[in-house]
C-alpha cells in the first residue's frame, strides 16, 4: 500500500481514532510548525478514508458492493449512509505524515501542474506546501480572512481511486467544458453527513486529477458549516477558481 490512497475525503474520525492520529501528529510537531497545524490535522485525519474503503472492499466482497459504487463524471464514487471511518477502532499502521516544504520549492514539484489565476478577495497562498512520498501528488492551501480555507490537491490520475460521499450528494458538472464531479458536504466527527460542511470539486486535466475543496473554520481550525445563505456564493467562487486553472 502506498500513500496515493491516503488522502481522500477528509472527514474527522471518532474521538478515540482522532486522538490516536493526533498523538502521531504531535511527534512531527517540529516539522509542521511551518505549515498550519489545523490543515495538517484536517488533511491527515481524512487521508485514511480511502484506506478504510480499500480494506472493507476486498476482492471477495467487491462484487457484492458494486451496486453502491457508481461512476460520476468518470470517477468511482462510493455512496453510503455512514462514514467509512465510523466502525474503525484503531489506526492502520500505514499512515503517512505529510512533510511541509517552503513554497519556494514548488519549482521542484515532481510534475508540472496549473495554478489558479483567480481567487476570491482576501485569499492568500500558504507559504508551505506538501509532496507525497510517492511523488504522486502535491497539496497546496489558501486562507481567506482567517475564516475560509481552500485546498488544492493535484494527483497523477489513478483509475482505481474510489471517492466517498453520502447518498445523493455527488453530481456531475463541468469545468472548462470537461466533465467534473461536485460533492456537497462531508462527514462530521459523529459520522453524520452535513451538506454544508464542505464543497469539493474534482476533474481531470492533462492526465492529472485536480481536487479543490472549500470550507470554513472556527476556533482551533474546527470546521464550521457554511450558512445556507452563503452556499450558492461559495459554490460560484469554487467554480470560478476551477475555471481559472488552464
Amino acid at each position: 500500500m502506498n500513500d496515493k490512497f491516503l488522502y481522500e475525503n477528509r472527514p474527522e474520525p471518532q474521538k478515540t481514532f482522532r486522538d490516536s492520529l493526533y498523538a502521531k501528529l504531535d511527534q512531527e510537531e517540529s516539522e509542521s510548525q511551518m505549515f498550519k497545524k489545523h490543515l495538517f490535522q484536517y488533511s491527515l485525519a481524512g487521508l485514511l478514508i480511502a484506506v478504510v474503503l480499500l480494506i472493507t472492499i476486498s476482492a471477495p466482497v467487491r462484487a457484492n458492493v458494486a451496486n453502491w459504487i457508481k461512476q460520476i463524471a468518470g470517477f468511482n464514487v462510493s455512496e453510503s449512509t455512514e462514514s467509512p471511518l465510523a466502525k474503525v477502532t484503531e489506526m492502520p499502521s500505514m499512515i503517512t505524515v505529510l512533510t511541509p516544504l517552503p513554497i519556494s520549492e514548488i519549482k521542484n514539484a515532481p510534475f508540472s501542474f496549473a495554478m489558479p489565476q483567480y481567487l476570491p478577495s482576501g485569499f492568500v497562498l500558504s507559504q508551505d506546501f506538501a509532496i507525497a512520498q510517492s511523488k504522486q501528488w502535491v497539496l497546496l492551501h489558501w486562507s481567506g480572512n482567517q475564516v475560509y480555507e481552500i485546498s488544492m490537491l493535484v494527483e497523477i490520475y489513478n483509475k482505481a481511486l474510489v471517492l466517498s460521499a453520502a447518498q445523493n450528494s455527488a453530481v456531475e458538472t463541468t469545468v472548462n467544458g470537461e466533465p467534473a464531479l461536485l460533492i456537497r458536504g462531508s462527514w462530521t466527527p459523529d459520522s453524520v453527513w452535513n451538506e454544508n460542511r464542505e464543497l469539493e470539486l474534482e476533474w481531470l486535466k492533462d492526465g492529472l486529477r485536480y481536487d479543490l475543496r472549500y470550507y470554513r473554520t472556527g476556533d482551533q481550525g474546527v470546521i464550521v458549516p457554511f450558512d445556507d445563505s452563503e452556499v450558492s456564493t461559495r459554490l460560484n467562487e469554487l467554480m470560478q477558481i476551477a475555471e481559472s486553472i488552464k
